[in-house]
């Protein structure tokens, strides 16, 4: 698995660079988020979008994950029932990352900063990452149903961000089934 290791090396210089410059940043400002980072009375008040991100539930971000890309629950199952543990080694630095990406955001969320689905893109590429380092053992699930079913979450992921960007109102990604009605996080 040599492209692997590429990938999860690569992802460590990043790491490596993001933590130096919030290192810097905290030495100089001495905050590691800066209050003109969160909105203030104006914009809640004049702008509606705003008003709505910030009243969004608090699991918001991981229902809203599932239902943008349902390959989230594949790679969960996956993971739970039939996987090699060389494979869950390599897979564990994207888990990592995707979860503690989506705590980082549920907790900025909380504290005034809102909800935003677009700020769930820095962790989909950490989802593509654990499918490939997650290959399905042929006796516990078949191999070819389970990339099959892969292919179509992505499909409809990408039918998904298709969707927005034919949509030009939508100041927010949302999923065919929040589009249909079928599901609404809004409160």
């Amino acid at each position: 698995m040599r492209w692997a290791s590429v990938i999860l090396g690569a992802e460590a210089r990043r790491r490596t660079v993001v933590t130096l410059v919030f290192i810097v940043f905290y030495a100089e400002f001495g905050t590691v988020v800066p209050s003109w980072f969160f909105p203030d009375a104006w914009l809640i008040e004049t702008n509606p979008f705003v008003r709505e991100m910030l009243n969004l539930p608090l699991y918001y971000y991981p229902v809203q994950l599932v239902l943008l890309q349902p390959l989230v629950l594949l790679l969960a199952f996956a993971w739970v029932f039939g996987t090699r543990e060389i494979d869950r080694r390599t897979a564990r630095l994207p888990l990592i990352w995707m979860a503690s990406f989506l705590l980082v955001m549920t907790l900025m969320g909380m504290r005034g900063l809102g909800y935003q689905t677009r700020y769930l893109s820095a962790a989909y590429p950490s989802m593509y990452v654990m499918l490939f380092c997650l290959r399905t053992e042929p006796d516990t699930v078949d191999v070819r149903w389970s990339w099959l079913l892969a292919l179509l979450c992505i499909i409809y992921a990408g039918i998904n961000g298709a969707l927005f960007l034919m949509i030009p109102e939508a100041d927010e990604i949302s999923s065919v089934l929040e589009l249909l009605g079928i599901v609404s996080l809004k409160k």
